[in-house]
Order: structure tokens, then C-alpha cells, then sequence
């Protein structure tokens, strides 16, 4: 299952993960034309049951985001964040008859 979602996230002052002293306010984001640019969020989900025999999940996560920015060449990418979890999580790590499924998140912030 590939999935994608997108959600404009106001970001004023806070650091993102993985930058350090980087300025990630939308005032300053771009170029000096006094508009303020917003920055956005995308989310990508690849889920590792369904993948076909021989997909890695690299080459499925690459292929989204391609494809995200090749729709939108304006975009400027201003940070990534990727995140797994595994659904259901086993309570006190006992295993249970239920297969649990892998899910990479990869959460692309930018701006138009």
C-alpha cells in the first residue's frame, strides 16, 4: 500500500529535526520580495507487507517522491524526516498471533 497526505504546517521559529542552526521561519525562507512563504508538509507511506517480491521499500519511497516533485517544480525542499513504526505494537513485547505490519513514513517540508 502507497499512500500519500499533505497538510500546510505554519512554521514560525521552531527547528526542524536533523538541522541545527537553521533558520526555518517562512519570512526568511525564500528570496527577499517581502512575501511571506509558507511552509508545507507531505507525507509518504510505504508499507512493507504489500510490496511486490523484489521492490525494496527505498526504490517505492523514491518513486513517490519523484513523482510528488516532479508535479511541482517550484518546490523547494526545506527538510526530510523519516519514521518507522510497526502496527499493532506488541504489548510488553509478547508476541501475538496478529502479523504485524511495517510502515516507513517519510515526511517532506517545503516550499512553493
Amino acid at each position: 500500500m502507497l499512500a500519500a497526505a499533505t497538510c500546510g504546517v505554519p512554521i514560525i521559529g521552531r527547528r526542524l529535526m536533523g538541522q541545527v542552526g537553521s533558520d526555518t521561519r517562512p519570512e526568511t525562507a525564500g528570496p527577499a520580495t517581502g512575501r511571506t512563504r509558507l511552509m508545507k508538509a507531505k507525507v509518504f507511506e510505504v508499507t512493507l507487507h504489500p510490496l511486490p517480491s523484489g521492490k525494496s521499500p527505498a526504490s517505492a519511497l523514491e518513486e513517490q517522491l519523484n513523482y510528488f516533485l516532479g508535479q511541482r517544480p517550484d518546490v523547494q525542499v526545506v527538510s526530510t524526516h523519516i519514521n518507522t513504526i510497526v502496527a499493532p505494537a506488541e504489548p510488553n513485547a509478547m508476541p501475538s498471533s496478529e502479523e504485524a505490519s511495517i510502515i516507513i513514513f517519510c515526511t517532506l517540508f517545503y516550499t512553493e
